[in-house]
């Protein structure tokens, strides 16, 4: 069911980030669409960081509140893993990161 699949997008006013209905394939809005792999990390690192500063506001529960240090640890890695991409083909590791971006932007 993709009825509650949401994904972060460009606001077309201001070009921050707000929530999409949809997953980013199939999104009408602004420069959406299928990301570039670092594009895709990059998002899941700002959607967890919104999760860890405000849990409730979010309504996501990805990592247990009560351990945000894992959360962060995880940021951290994803952003170095996308920072250090631009080979092609993606290492197993980036596949990885990309399909863990993939799940956490298009939550349900």
């Amino acid at each position: 069911m993709t009825d509650n699949v949401t994904h972060q997008g460009p606001h077309p006013e201001h070009g921050g980030l707000e929530t999409h209905i949809g997953t980013r394939e199939t999104c009408s809005g602004p420069d959406c669409g299928p990301p570039d792999p670092e594009d895709e990390i990059r998002d899941a690192v700002l959607d967890l960081d919104q999760v860890l500063d405000d849990p409730e506001a979010t309504g996501l529960t990805l990592i247990d509140p009560r351990d945000p240090e894992t959360g962060r640890l995880l940021v951290g890695l994803l952003h170095e893993i996308a920072e250090g991409m631009g080979s092609d083909p993606l290492t197993p590791v980036q596949e990885a990161a990309r399909n863990l971006a993939h799940q956490i932007n298009n939550r349900h």
